[in-house]
């Protein structure tokens, strides 16, 4: 069926305030922060398809990965606790990393969106549930 013009539904006005509203929370404890630098290593198992498998177990690959975030994933990363929302978490390193991490939103968005495209966070409701 074609749309005319003028039949298209409204855009959601509030889709913004419900993004920047979502709560990040981490999935996994096996992470840790480097008291030297700060920064945080995530320790995951890596994601194979049936043909990566076989080819891990013949080369005797690592089953596991590890993530190396920099200054901006590792102070978003331990901000994801499911208490602070995107905005928050934007916000926050706006006020501590100033220009360096312009946009704050955009960047902040993208990088939790990656996080939960690797399942290493979820996000939390308004009742405090995934």
């Amino acid at each position: 069926m074609t749309r005319l013009p003028g039949d298209e539904p409204p855009p959601d006005a509030d889709r913004g305030k419900r993004v920047l509203a979502m709560r990040p929370l981490r999935t996994l404890d096996t992470w840790r922060e480097s008291p030297e630098t700060g920064r945080v290593v995530v320790t995951h198992t890596k994601n194979y398809g049936a043909v990566e498998v076989r080819l891990a177990k013949v080369l005797k690959g690592s089953p596991t990965v590890n993530r190396h975030l920099d200054e901006f994933g590792s102070r978003i990363w331990l901000l994801c606790d499911g208490d602070h929302t995107i905005e928050q978490i934007a916000r926050a390193l706006q006020d501590e990393f100033h220009e360096r991490f312009e946009p704050a939103v955009p960047r902040t968005l993208k990088f939790v969106e990656i996080l939960a495209e690797r399942n290493l966070v979820t996000i939390v409701t308004e009742g405090g549930r995934p």
